[in-house]
């Protein structure tokens, strides 16, 4: 099993708190998903999230597609599972 931690990412959001995995060896992973429609994971985007983490590569790993109502997609969510390659800063499970 996998340790998991809450963290914000703020090149995605101030606000938002992502449930953070640790893949082991540097690598984390964490789901970025929005209702209705996924978020814009632009190439600006993806280069401060590299930033952030002062990361050797970012990598999409699967698009998450959750259907909501048939006739009017309530409750649907888009988005994407991101990998992290060997994040060297803002690791939550880094030790210090």
């Amino acid at each position: 099993m996998y340790e998991r931690k809450k963290i914000k990412i703020t090149p995605i959001s101030d606000a938002s708190e992502f449930d953070v995995c640790n893949c082991g060896d540097g690598d984390l992973s964490f789901e970025w998903i929005d209702s209705y429609s996924a978020p814009d994971l632009s190439f600006k985007i993806m280069t401060e999230i590299v930033n952030f983490f002062d990361a050797d590569d970012l990598k999409t790993e699967q698009d998450i597609h959750n259907s909501g109502c048939e006739t009017c997609d309530y409750g649907s969510s888009y988005g994407y599972s991101v990998r992290v390659v060997n994040a060297k800063k803002n690791n939550p499970f880094k030790k210090k």
